[in-house]
Parts: C-alpha cells; sequence; structure tokens
C-alpha cells in the first residue's frame, strides 16, 4: 500500500486532488521509482504509464537504459517490452542493453526484445547464441529461448 501512495503522490493523481487530466510520468519519476525497486510501486507506474501512453516514454526509458543505477536499467528495459514499444531505436538500445554486465538487466533485454516480436528480428543474431549457450545464466538462457521464438512468429 506504501507504494502505490508513493506512486499517487509522485504522479500528483486527479483523484487525489490534483487537477482534472491525466498527469504525465517525468524521467525523475521513472529513475526516483524503478531505483527503489519496490516491485509493486513499479507495477503501478508502468500500470500508469498504460493508461495514458505517451510517446515520449520511449525516448525517457531507451535513456535510462544507459542510467548508473542498475535497476533502472533493468526496470526501464522491462517497461519498454510491457509497454509495446517497437521502433528501430528501442530495438538498438535493448540490444545494447543485452550486454549489459548485470545478468538481470539483461534478462529484461532479452524478455523485452521477445515481446516485440517480429519488428526485433535483426537481434536474433545476438540472442540466438545466448539461448544456446551452456555458459550463459540460466534466465538469460532460458528468456532468449523464448525471445528467438516471440521473434520468429512462432
Amino acid at each position: 500500500m506504501r507504494s502505490i501512495l508513493l506512486v499517487l503522490l509522485l504522479l500528483g493523481c486527479a483523484a487525489c486532488g490534483g487537477d482534472d487530466g491525466p498527469k504525465l510520468v517525468s524521467q525523475d519519476t521513472m529513475v526516483e521509482v524503478f531505483a527503489s525497486a519496490d516491485r509493486e510501486a513499479i507495477d503501478a507506474l508502468i500500470a500508469e504509464m498504460k493508461a495514458d501512453p505517451f510517446p515520449d516514454y520511449e525516448g525517457l526509458l531507451v535513456a535510462n537504459l544507459a542510467h548508473d543505477n542498475r535497476w533502472v536499467r533493468e526496470f526501464s528495459a522491462h517497461a519498454l517490452g510491457d509497454l509495446g514499444f517497437t521502433s528501430s531505436a528501442t530495438v538498438s538500445a535493448l540490444m545494447y542493453a543485452f550486454g549489459d554486465k548485470d545478468d538481470w538487466v539483461r534478462w529484461k533485454a532479452v524478455r523485452a526484445l521477445g515481446l516485440i516480436g517480429p519488428p526485433a528480428k535483426r537481434a536474433l543474431p545476438l540472442i540466438e547464441p545466448a539461448a544456446n549457450a551452456k555458459d550463459e545464466v540460466e534466465v538469460v538462457r532460458a528468456a532468449a529461448q523464448v525471445a528467438v521464438k516471440q521473434i520468429r512468429g512462432q
């Protein structure tokens, strides 16, 4: 409950006394919530972004993939997949994030590429080796296996 209240305060929820109309989620808000690693707050934030899609969210999330905080990178990749952004810039950024030193960021990046599906086809040469690599971290390998199928439309 505390997490949801945090998100509502950060967003300035109209039902909580704010002005009428949707509130856009700022990059500062994204960074603060993602850096908290609080799943409840993160899920609430992503739900708010889904409810009020704003094209600039894609650019903000892509920019967050280069953030110093690994939680911000991880959950930005997660949000890109969940929000369904499929642009070439998003695919490129997620391919870059797949090379991150943090396995959880890599997992979320490959998961997001899979959710993008066929528009992420150019990522296959990067993902396929991970799907079959015995020395790959299990969560990344499993996500890569699923992503290959999703990207191929299977």
